[in-house]
């Protein structure tokens, strides 16, 4: 990585209040009592039928892709309230504002992340801190390549949205740039979704209505 400052990676488990402790103690003790962004993107995907899913499938989503948003802003809160600003991007997905079928606990927990998003805002908005969600769709990383070799499908085919291609990691960073920095100063309780159009409409990419004959 280049750049300057200093990177010092932690490995923890974002579910767990003991591993943000680290993060605390690195905020106080290496950056002197400071934390001016937080980026909560640590998340995992699982497909379950509801009545097969069992209540440790349930906190395993559910841990990692909520608790583990709570946990963080409620770790950083204190440091950038001292400082009287800051800023904090909750990674979402479109199935924050959809349902997914198989979804119940991945679905429910990525609306948990906008709906936090939202009352944590209002909360912090006094304090010059901004907190927003960005939603993306259908993204090209490993995890999708593995579906859609289980599918059968291309990338571009599993995307489905009216761009009719799938979303590129870069395209997210830089959304996230923009909601982390001043850029978005006037920001704050929002979220922003990168899906290519998807959930703007009942229309999607592989649909006959957008061929012409």
């Amino acid at each position: 990585m280049k750049g300057k400052g200093e990177v010092i990676p932690l490995v923890h488990d974002v579910g767990s209040a003991a591993g943000w402790a680290d993060v605390a103690a690195v905020c106080r003790d290496r950056f002197q009592g400071k934390a001016d962004i937080l980026v909560n993107n640590a998340g995992i995907m699982r497909a379950y039928f509801l009545e097969d899913l069992t209540e440790e499938q349930y906190d395993e989503v559910v841990g990692a892709n909520a608790k583990g948003v709570f946990l963080g802003m409620k770790t950083v809160v204190p440091f950038m309230k001292a400082n009287q600003r800051g800023s904090i991007v909750n990674f979402g997905s479109i199935a924050s504002v959809r349902g997914v079928p198989r979804g119940v606990a991945y679905a429910g927990s990525k609306g948990a992340v906008k709906q936090m998003t939202m009352a944590a805002a209002l909360e912090l908005a006094p304090h010059n801190i901004r907190v927003n969600a960005l939603l993306p769709g259908t993204i090209h990383t490993p995890m999708v390549d593995d579906l859609c070799q289980v599918a059968h499908m291309t990338a571009d085919e599993m995307s489905d949205c009216p761009m009719q291609r799938i979303g590129r990691p870069e395209e997210v960073a830089q959304c996230a740039l923009f909601l982390a920095s001043d850029m978005s100063s006037y920001v704050t309780g929002t979220h922003l979704l990168v899906d290519g159009g998807k959930t703007a409409g009942l229309g999607t990419g592989g649909s006959p209505f957008l061929r012409k004959a």
